[in-house]
């Protein structure tokens, strides 16, 4: 990867070396800015593939999963480059600022699925919820021919939906998302 090939040239570097060699780590650098940027493009590619039907873990809720896969493909490219801003020469060449400008371009698309995720979440939960919350929870069934009419059945009538609301919300909070103090009330609860 483009990090272990730049901590390995500032290993390098720190050594008193020949200036030819010093000369052909520099040239090194800009091979690892061009590695750099071959991954900062691969992760692309994989996020506009899947933005649409995002790959999510195992019993996570949809919206909050989506997030948090976004949330690692940005965390791959964005531990790289704050190593490589560790090199403020390197950053300041043609090629360098050219990357930086890429990756923030890609990381702000990444934050911009990340909000568009939370915000229609918001505005579905808002128009769900106060529907789900006016149904009871309980509720009592049918007399059938052996039951004794003393003893009324009941039944749990919870709605997976809402279920799945609270989970995303705890999840959604964990991310620093500020939720709306009904759903964070539901939530909590």
């Amino acid at each position: 990867s483009a990090e272990s090939a730049f901590d390995m040239l500032l290993k390098f570097e720190k050594n008193n070396t020949r200036m030819t060699i010093q000369d052909e780590m520099h040239k090194r650098f800009n091979d690892i800015l061009r590695q750099y940027d071959n991954e900062v493009t691969e992760i692309n590619s994989i996020f506009q593939h899947s933005k649409t039907n995002p790959p999510v873990n195992k019993n996570q809720p949809p919206f909050s999963g989506a997030i948090a896969w976004s949330r690692s493909l940005f965390r791959r490219i964005k531990h790289t480059m704050l190593r490589l801003h560790t090199k403020e020469a390197l950053m300041q060449t043609e090629l360098g600022k050219q990357i930086k400008s890429y990756y923030l371009r890609v990381a702000r698309e990444m934050k911009a699925f990340e909000d568009g995720k939370f915000n229609e979440w918001k505005l579905r939960t808002e128009q769900i919820l106060p529907t789900l919350q006016k149904r009871n929870v309980l509720r009592e069934l049918p007399f059938g021919e052996n039951d004794n009419p003393l003893t009324p059945r009941y039944a749990i009538d919870f709605d997976p939906l809402l279920n799945e609301m609270m989970t995303e919300a705890r999840y959604l909070e964990q991310f620093d998302y500020l939720l709306p103090e009904n759903i964070r009330h539901l939530a909590l609860s």
